[in-house]
C-alpha cells in the first residue's frame, strides 16, 4: 500500500514525519513486539490500553518526563491564568 508513503510536507523536507515516525518506533518496541495478536478483536483492545498508557502514565522526556495528559493540562491551566 503506497497511501502511507504520501508526505503532506515540502519536498525532501526530512523532518516532515519525524513526529509520526517516533511514535510508531516506540508503538512497534514497546507494545508489538511484546503483544500475542490472536485475533482483530484482542488486538484493538490492547492497542486500544497501550495507547490510554501511553497518553495518561507513560513518561515523556520532552514533557519534563510527565505523560502527554498531564503536559496538555499544566499547559491550558498556564493559558487559563
Amino acid at each position: 500500500l503506497k497511501v502511507f508513503d504520501l508526505s503532506n510536507g515540502s519536498t525532501g523536507d526530512c523532518f516532515d514525519k519525524a513526529p509520526a515516525e517516533s511514535v510508531f518506533a516506540t508503538l512497534k518496541e514497546e507494545w508489538y513486539r511484546h503483544t500475542i495478536i490472536s485475533d482483530p478483536g484482542t488486538m484493538f483492545r490492547s492497542l486500544n490500553e497501550y495507547i490510554n498508557w501511553y497518553n495518561t502514565c507513560r513518561r515523556h522526556s520532552y514533557n519534563e518526563n510527565q505523560p502527554p495528559q498531564v503536559a496538555e493540562l499544566q499547559y491550558y491551566v498556564k493559558q487559563a491564568a
